[in-house]
């Protein structure tokens, strides 16, 4: 067992896939969500879970599936034009 920041999860799991370690910048496993790999006796690796919040309710949810405590639909920070404004004519 092993309890770790997501990076180091994201990692983990591309290495036991046996994918290019860039490809983890696409994963977000949730908070305090578990994932599993299995260490076969050969030495295979079997990645049988990733990111699962089962176990948490959803209101409580946090991190890559949603968050308890803004509106989902919302922005984390508000959106900001680096375009400068055109005055109007």
């Amino acid at each position: 067992m092993m309890v770790c920041h997501g990076n180091v999860i994201r990692y983990l799991v591309t290495r036991a896939l046996g994918v290019d370690t860039k490809s983890w910048l696409e994963m977000s496993p949730g908070h305090a969500s578990i994932t599993r790999i299995r260490v076969e006796a050969d030495g295979r690796f079997k990645v049988l879970s990733v990111g699962d919040v089962g176990h948490i309710p959803a209101n409580m949810r946090t991190g890559s599936t949603g968050d308890a405590d803004r509106d989902l639909g919302a922005p984390a920070l508000p959106l900001q034009s680096t375009t400068p404004a055109v005055p109007a004519r």
